[in-house]
């Protein structure tokens, strides 16, 4: 869905206004929109600052144009090109992962035995991000049962930390509910092909490897520990527009994920 002409200067307004800085937690400065900063040598990406806060505004009226309501029970299809979001933010996809697949991410209630509410999965050749939001807790079965119909047409279903958690989760959910299981085909776990790189970087969370490859950083990413509270509310208040942090962080994970898996595979 292309962006309205007014949201589109509104944004524009937003990324590009007064670049003031904050302390962020770790002490490192924040901006407004993502703002290039300066690298101590050449073989380090350009670091730049991507404020979740822009990424959340963009998303917004994707999400609102599926028309569908907390409570209703049904599965919202949240449809994007990350292409044209990466633009708005003054950013580029790094580089194409040359083959077919998917990138899969999902979003949890919980850590262990809590429903899904959200799974992300971005078309590598179109590089169409859908985002499948449940719109209610009963919504669940709905909802794994599309990502299913994505998952088991792929090819390949590309991964961080997805052998490990996201699959079988998913798989875990689809026996809670006696839906059966998923046959996925083949699975790239970049997380598994990075571990050798542990001693090189403070660890091996996905935005830490992000910022070390791709010179992408986030402010204002909410923690997942804040999501149940935040979807609650969304169910309860009936309306979705707080579920679009949520949103934006499944999208840089996608994002990451992609370009990461591209980087590794050019490698």
């Amino acid at each position: 869905m292309p962006l309205p002409a007014s949201l589109r200067r509104r944004i524009a307004d937003y990324l590009h206004r007064g670049t003031g800085t904050r302390g962020d937690n770790d002490g490192r400065p924040s901006t407004a929109g993502a703002q290039a900063q300066p690298t101590p040598d050449r073989d380090t990406p350009r670091r730049l600052v991507v404020d979740m806060r822009a990424v959340a505004a963009l998303l917004e009226p994707y999400l609102a144009a599926t028309g569908t309501r907390p409570g209703s029970a049904g599965v919202a299809q949240v449809r994007l090109m990350a292409d044209e979001i990466a633009t708005a933010l003054g950013l580029e996809l790094s580089t194409s992962f040359p083959g077919e697949g998917i990138v899969l991410d999902i979003e949890t209630l919980g850590l262990r035995a809590a429903p899904v509410f959200l799974v992300g999965l971005m078309n590598c050749p179109t590089r169409e991000i859908v985002q499948l939001l449940a719109t209610d807790y009963a919504a669940e079965p709905a909802l794994l049962q599309a990502a299913r119909a994505s998952l088991v047409a792929a090819p390949l279903v590309i991964t961080y930390n997805g052998a490990a958690f996201d699959l079988p989760y998913l798989q875990d959910r689809m026996r809670y509910w006696r839906l059966g299981e998923a046959q996925v085909g083949a699975v790239l776990d970049v997380l598994g092909r990075l571990r050798k790189k542990r001693g090189e970087w403070p660890n091996l969370r996905l935005t830490t490897v992000e910022e070390a490859c791709l010179g992408r950083y986030r402010v204002g990413d909410i923690d997942a520990a804040q999501l149940p509270a935040l979807y609650s509310q969304a169910v309860r208040e009936g309306t979705m527009t707080p579920l679009t942090v949520a949103l934006a962080h499944n999208f840089m994970d996608l994002w990451a994920c992609h370009d990461l898996a591209a980087l590794l595979t050019d490698n």
